[in-house]
């Protein structure tokens, strides 16, 4: 980002890395602006560097304004978003709704999702259906559904779907009893499974997938050891942050 014309304003070494509380910072000041709601939550933060033009014109040591882009959901108000938000000034430069896509699920998105699916009555009928009693033992796992969402979640609605295996106990590898045939199409903006499809009762497998010790039997012990070094040292220099 070039300063021409607003002189420096941070004295920030323009290659350091984020820190945790410049994020913090950073979404604070988000949250102040008033087209932003309690619901935004933000999913990617990107360092905006100046470019090789600026660094080479006026030298790495010059103070260069700090500049975060933010990208996030806001569930109430703007839909997905880019920020553009700077620490030297405390201040939202840009913030624009995106068109074209939507923002990255954040680890919220999905923990919802997963409890939106456990406590649906279509979802709960589809697992007896298959003989599982016992919700706690579904492993639910969100996985985006692309560009292509059913007619009944509306365009632009954040959109999940869901698909589930079943884990003996904490420690099972779910992957081995996949539930088959059962999707759920979530909508976060309404908080509800719009969709569930039951394409028919396929028998769960019940063959364990683990490969632990106690599933397995002993490890091996004839693995010869592997040593990789470099006695001259790397084959590059670091210089502060570059």
């Amino acid at each position: 980002m070039s300063n021409e014309g607003t002189g420096p304003v941070s004295l920030v070494h323009p290659l350091e890395p984020l820190s945790s509380e410049e994020l913090a910072r950073s979404t604070a000041v988000l949250k102040k602006d008033s087209r932003v709601s309690e619901s935004a939550r933000i999913t990617a933060a990107m360092l905006v560097e100046p470019s090789k033009d600026d660094l080479r014109a006026h030298g790495r040591g010059e103070a260069f304004e700090r500049c975060l882009r933010l990208i996030g959901h806001d569930f109430e108000n703007l839909g997905s978003f880019a920020a553009l938000v700077s620490l030297s000034r405390d201040e939202v430069l840009d913030l624009e709704k995106q068109e074209q896509g939507q923002a990255p699920f954040s680890l919220t998105d999905l923990l919802v999702v997963i409890q939106i699916v456990k406590e649906d009555p279509g979802w709960q009928a589809a697992l007896r259906k298959r003989g599982v009693e016992d919700f706690s033992k579904v492993q639910v796992d969100p996985w985006p559904a692309g560009g292509y969402p059913p007619a009944e979640i509306p365009s632009g609605h954040r959109m999940l779907r869901a698909i589930c295996f079943v884990r003996e106990s904490p420690e099972d590898n779910g992957y081995a009893h996949p539930v088959e045939g059962v999707l759920a199409y979530v909508d976060l903006d309404e908080g509800r499974v719009a969709r569930l499809e039951d394409h028919g009762v396929v028998p769960i497998p019940p063959e364990s997938g683990n490969y632990d010790p106690d599933s397995v039997g002993p490890m091996r012990e004839d693995l010869r050891e592997i040593s990789i070094t470099q006695p001259d040292g790397p084959s590059f220099e670091v210089d502060g942050y570059e």
